[in-house]
């Protein structure tokens, strides 16, 4: 099933596809860092790290910190 489908039925306020082939929650996110290429470091609550690749950043950034503002992260 092409991830594009997954995206689609997934709720775009807890969801985002942040590389090519990766969808991450929102929420789970506690920090991002920018690296030297342009593209982002994801810290997750779990402990994992994710990149956020450039032609994605422009979409999730402001919505990651909707979700941080709502919840009172940052």
């Amino acid at each position: 099933e092409p991830i594009a489908s997954i995206v689609e039925r997934l709720d775009p306020g807890e969801f985002a596809r942040i590389q090519p082939q990766t969808i991450v929650r929102l929420s789970r996110v506690r920090e991002l860092a920018p690296m030297d290429n342009g593209d982002y470091r994801l810290f997750l609550t779990t402990g994992a790290t994710l990149t956020l690749g450039r032609s994605f950043r422009n979409a999730v950034i402001p919505r990651l910190k909707e979700v941080w503002s709502a919840s009172g992260q940052r």
